[in-house]
Order: structure tokens, then sequence, then C-alpha cells
């Protein structure tokens, strides 16, 4: 098979079958509108669908081997082959029902080149046809919209829905899609899903006891004693060592004994000091010694040989003498000032012990660190507890703001495609019938979770399946939507002059389209002649079918 949409298009296709005892030739596609033709007699199970979901296969589906059973139980492992133009040039594809996960790329007699993976080749797709939907996959853009008996999203009045019992909301999504409206929405969504799953997060982390559980009430004590706490650190540090000692809880009595020690102490420490000082500055002098004249006198001779160093040497003498007493009195000095030292750090150290004594019975200096440590991990817990309650309350606040958020955006990207479709479809609507007869009109909720499709005081099924028909058509001309595929079932009931019509606006769309059809002599010579001018595959009995026979006899 071959594939076209204006530029790109499927253009081939090749399936394991005979036609009439001879293997069916390449069938070559139409870049606007596609016929599979039934016989004139209505002939069924001659493979009309089953045409359709081997389109729906080539182009990255999964339905042609879960939902056609018979046709692989009947006609076993077998190899489609198909090309698409781009540019005008071809590439060439395989994908075998054997192994479902992959498609082969071939040169031009089919031989594989390279396998890849199912997802791999659906991004080649989007890319070849240039959809353009970051958020969105191919299969998300089109499979609403292969229409085929079995893949069962026939129902005229759900028309965006991709299966049946899915939910409207995932399908009013793809929808936004398709329409390229999602970005801001997914956004949110994305945000949403954050803050749902910190919350969850800290829900376990409570529940494993990693942080206490705690209520609203519980969570304002809690305001309030860290309030107290912190003023508790807050006096600690600023107050005087008597109040400090208060504060731990040391009796008066103790607090006085305590502050005699340390005044002691400090009394005893200062006399030390002192007498120190004293006895360095003693020790500094002794260490000086009396420096001899005799070179400089006889210096002096050889320059002044007339002067009388008699009295100069006398008075050398008088010196020495002095420095004797001197020395002597200073050694008694030291040796009194040493033993005043001694005596002062007895005293200094017994008044150290005393303290230290005092101050390990009142365990100060301990009782000091472990209240404030208690007080500091008291707080650590509480803010612990109170952040993390904190954060649950934030986290429902912003997943209730997101999805309010989420949802305003929903809903005006409804309003406008919602307006565009009904405004496309009446336009649509007006090329079949010049009479005013109502078009379909689609109306979503003010939620954006539900919609209503209908033809106002018409629910004829004929009408109905027009009316898909018309919603089908004005999402391919205002989307990017590629390709549309219409089974025979959809057709059946529609009024041979909107027929026509419809098959007017399935070729002006620009886009390939691939319906199955049958009894084509009934709707007169000018619908047979269109029918016959875009069919590209003829069925029928008698060994014409889709694999060259049937296998319900």
């Amino acid at each position: 098979y071959v594939f076209y949409q204006t530029i790109h298009r499927c253009y081939n296709l090749i399936i394991s079958g005979h036609f009439k005892g001879e293997i069916r030739k390449p069938i070559i596609l139409n870049p606007g509108l596609n016929v599979v033709l039934g016989a004139n007699d209505g002939a069924n199970s001659i493979g009309k669908s089953s045409f359709l979901m081997v389109v729906d296969y080539v182009l990255g589906g999964e339905d042609y081997i879960k939902k056609c059973e018979d046709i692989q139980d009947n006609v076993k492992g077998h190899t489609i082959c198909f090309a698409f133009e781009e540019n005008k040039e071809m590439k060439y594809y395989s994908r075998s029902t054997l192994d479902n996960k992959h498609v082969n790329i071939c040169n031009s007699k089919y031989e594989v080149v390279e396998t890849i993976t199912l997802n791999a080749y659906r991004k080649i797709l989007a890319e070849m046809y240039e959809t353009g939907c970051k958020d969105q996959s191919f299969r998300g853009m089109v499979s609403t919209y292969f229409r085929i008996y079995q893949r069962r999203n026939l129902d005229e009045n759900r028309p965006i829905e991709v299966a049946k019992k899915a939910s409207d909301l995932g399908a009013i999504d793809e929808l936004i899609k398709l329409f390229g409206r999602f970005e801001y929405i997914k956004q949110l969504r994305d945000k949403e899903a954050e803050t749902k799953e910190l919350k969850t997060t800290l829900s376990k982390s409570m529940k494993h006891n990693l942080f206490p559980k705690i209520t609203e009430s519980q969570f304002k004590k809690n305001e309030d004693q860290l309030a107290s706490l912190e003023k508790q650190l807050y006096d600690i540090a600023h107050a005087s060592d008597e109040e400090r000692l208060e504060i731990i809880g040391i009796e008066k009595d103790n607090i006085e004994a305590i502050n005699q020690a340390k005044a002691e102490v400090v009394n005893c420490r200062r006399q030390y000091s002192k007498l120190r000082a004293e006895y360095r500055a003693i020790c500094n002098n002794t260490s000086d010694q009396f420096v001899s004249f005799d070179d400089d006198l006889d210096l002096l001779k050889m320059f002044f040989p007339k002067v009388d160093v008699r009295k100069i040497s006398e008075i050398e003498h008088f010196h020495k003498k002095l420095e004797g007493i001197l020395f002597q009195e200073i050694e008694e000095e030291k040796s009194r000032v040493g033993e005043l030292l001694n005596q002062a750090k007895m005293r200094k150290e017994s008044a150290e012990r005393e303290l230290a004594l005092i101050s390990r019975d009142g365990r100060v200096s301990d009782r000091l660190v472990n209240r404030i440590t208690e007080i500091k991990a008291e707080i650590d817990l509480i803010k612990r507890a109170n952040q993390v309650h904190q954060q649950v309350k934030d986290c429902k606040v912003d997943i209730e703001d997101f999805k309010t958020q989420s949802a305003q955006v929903v809903h005006r990207q409804l309003v406008e495609i919602e307006t565009a479709l009904n405004v496309e479809m009446d336009k649509l609507n007006e090329y079949i019938y010049q009479n005013g007869r109502k078009a379909p009109i689609i109306h979503f909720s003010d939620t954006g979770d539900t919609y209503t499709f209908k033809t106002p005081n018409d629910s004829g099924t004929g009408t109905s399946c027009r009316g898909l028909i018309l919603f089908d058509l004005a999402v391919m001309t205002l989307t990017k939507l590629p390709i549309l595929i219409h089974d025979s079932v959809i057709h059946k009931q529609i009024e041979d002059h909107a027929f026509n019509k419809l098959l007017d606006l399935y070729e002006q769309s620009g886009k390939q389209v691939f319906i199955a059809m049958d009894k084509q002599n009934s709707f007169g010579s000018v619908v047979e002649k269109k029918l016959e001018d875009a069919a590209v595959l003829h069925l029928s009995k008698d060994g014409n079918e889709l694999y060259g026979r049937p296998w319900y006899e």
C-alpha cells in the first residue's frame, strides 16, 4: 500500500492473499479519497472492514492483531508491506503479525534493512505527517477518527470516544491536544501531580513515624510553645550568672555559696598575679651584673697620659661594694616575695578546688548545657512537626488551586473549540443542505469533563451518522489530523443526496480518507461513478475476498 497526504501519503499496500487464484498485486492508493468497494449484492465477510483494519495497522495500530482473531487464526502469520511518498521520495516498510512491537525499514524490494520499535515508528509517522503536537502521540491524534466496525468507536452520539466505556475526560483531553491547546493545561496538571506526590510522601513519613502527625489544634499549641521555648533560650543567653543558676534550678543557698567561692577565686587570682609580677621584676634585676671599667681605664691613660685614674678606681671600688650590698638585699626580697607567691598560689588553688567542688555538687555547667540542649531539641522537634503539618496544608491548597486553574483553562479552550467546531459543521452541513436543515451541535459542560452531541430536533439514525461524519470532517479541517477512516456501517443509513455530497467533502478535504462501501449501484449513476473513480480495491465472493478465500463456510 502507499499512503498520501498532500506531500506525505501512504502510497501502496501489499497484503498476503490471492485474487481469483493469483497473488494479489500491490494496492496503489489515492492521495485523497480511497474507497474499498464491496459487491452490489452487499455480500458480507469479504474483507472491507478488514482492509481498513490493515490500514490502521500500517499506521501504528495494534487492533488488527487484537480484534481480528479470525484473520490471525485462518491467515496465520503474515507480513504487510507498505510505502509512503514524502516529498516525491518513497519510503518502504513492512510489519509482521508475528512481531507486533516492531516495524521493518525496507528497500524498494521490501528487503529488511533495519528493524525498529513500534514506538519509534510512531514517532516517524508524527514527523512525517508534521503533526507538531508535543503533548499528543500520533496514535492519540488519529485513533478516534479511524472508525472501523471492529474498533467499536462508531457511536454517533459519542464522536470523540476512543473506545467503549472510555472516560469523557480522556477523550476531551485528546481533542484539546489535537487543537494544539493543551500545553498550559499540561503544565498545571504536572504541577498538581508533583504537589500530590509531595503530599503523599509527607503523609507516608508521618505514617511511619518519621514526623509526628498533629492536628490543627496541636499546631496552634505548638506555636505558643515555640514562643515560650525561644524566650527561655533568649533569657539564658542574656541572663547574669546568678539568673542562669536560678533558671537551671540551683537553690538560693547553693547560689550564694557558689558566688562567694567565685569571689574568693577572683581575689586569690588577683593577689597571685600581683605577686608573680613582683617576683619576676626582682628576678630580672638580679640578672644584671656590675661591669668592670679596667679596660676602659687603660684606654683612657693611652689618650690622656696625665689623667689621675686612682680617683676613678676608688669610685669603681665603692660601686662594687654597693653592688654587693644591694644584691644581698635583693636576694632577701626575692626569697620573701617567693614565699608569699607560693602561699598565694596555694590559696588560689584551694579556692579553685572549693569552687569546682561546689559547682560539681550543683552540676552547674552540665545542667546549663543540658537545659539548653533540651530546649533546642524540643524546638527542633516542634518545628519539624509544624513544618510538615503546614506543608501538607499548603499542598492541599495548591492542589485545589492547580485543579481550579486547570479547569478554568480547559473551560476557556473548550468554549473556543466548541464554537469553531459548530461553525465548521454548520458550514459543511450547509453544503449538503441548502434548505436550512439543522447541523449537529457539540456542547461541553462547564466542568469540562462531559459533553453532548446531537442534531437538534432530529434523532434519526441517518441524521446521527451524517452528524458523526460532519464532526470528523470539521475536526480534520480545523486541525492537523492527517487521515480519516470510515467504515461502511456509518454510511448505509444516510440518504443518497447527503452521501453524494459527503463524497465531495471527503475529496475536498485535501487529506487522505479511507471508506468502505458496497451496493454502489443503488445510489444512482453519479454516486456510483464517484465511488468507482476513488476505488482502490474491489472485493466480492468467489475468490475475490481480501485474502482470496472465505473461512465462514
